[in-house]
């Protein structure tokens, strides 16, 4: 008895440990917001990207055409941080949705 109950206590502490490694924020993440990529499969070449608040609050939107955006790569999503940090910083100053600015096209 004593035995499944010591096997049954390591492995609450050792799921919990992997849980609490797991749920760290990878380097390159924004932590005043996030954002989405709308791509079609017929179409890779043309994606909207919305870029949010925590809160769910659209701070900028913009088309990019003709490149394809891959999420995967390191270089893109440090890329689009960048861009998500810029446009909250000016939404909060200003407060107006902007889009199409090509901050993202303009680099990729």
């Amino acid at each position: 008895m004593k035995l499944i109950l010591s096997f049954f206590v390591i492995a609450c502490l050792y799921l919990s440990a992997v849980k609490a490694q797991s749920s760290k924020a990878p380097t390159w993440m924004c932590e005043k917001g996030f954002w989405v990529i709308q791509s079609n499969v017929h179409t890779p070449k043309i994606a909207i990207i919305y870029f949010y608040t925590n809160q769910r609050e659209l701070v900028y939107k913009e088309e990019v055409k003709g490149k394809r955006i891959n999420s995967e790569r390191i270089r893109t999503r440090k890329h689009l941080e960048a861009v998500l940090n810029g446009a909250i910083i000016a939404w909060q100053k200003d407060g107006i949705v902007k889009e199409n600015q090509q901050l993202v096209a303009a680099k990729h």
